[in-house]
Formats: C-alpha cells, structure tokens, sequence
C-alpha cells in the first residue's frame, strides 16, 4: 500500500474559516463514498488529490510532472497520477 485518503488540511486562511467548514472537509475521506470505491476496488475512476496521503517512495518513482492536453495545463493531475501508480504497481497500491 502506498496511496491513500487523508485529513484535508488547508494552511492558508485555515484558522478564518467555519467551524462547519472545518468538519466538512476533515470528514470527506471518511464519508466519500467515491473516496472509499478507489481505495477498495481500483482502478481509480475519480481520485481527490486534495487529501491523498501519498508514500514518499512511491511519489518519487511516479513524480508530478504530468505534462499538457493540447498545450495547457492537465487539471486531473491527481487522477492521472492515481492511474500510473495503478498502472505500476497494481490494485494493491491503494488502501
């Protein structure tokens, strides 16, 4: 196992936002239903990167440089990453 779901943790403006805020985004590894599919049954159809808690190895071996889809930016970094790793290490890598 190297990938999995985490803690969502904001530092900018973290300590002026809501209470409800707050507990909303702490919770969404937890209450996802999307988030727990990937880490149970990959391939990952949709990954959150915003909360995946990475193994530094493994994030080495497959780094971020995702590249562009038809000259800009890929904004589904964290799906794309999810599916190589997928790709290089099996189903097992999720958990």
């Amino acid at each position: 196992m190297g990938i999995s779901e985490g803690m969502i943790s904001y530092g900018l403006g973290w300590n002026e936002t809501t209470l409800l805020n707050k507990a909303m985004e702490a919770n969404r590894p937890f209450g996802c239903h999307e988030c727990y599919s990937v880490m149970t049954s990959p391939p990952p159809m949709h990954l959150h990167g915003s909360n995946l808690v990475v193994r530094q190895d493994l994030e080495n071996q497959i780094g971020w440089d995702i590249g562009n889809l038809d000259g800009s930016a890929l904004i589904a970094e964290d799906l794309v990453f999810g599916l190589a790793a997928y790709l290089k290490f099996g189903k097992d890598v999720f958990g």
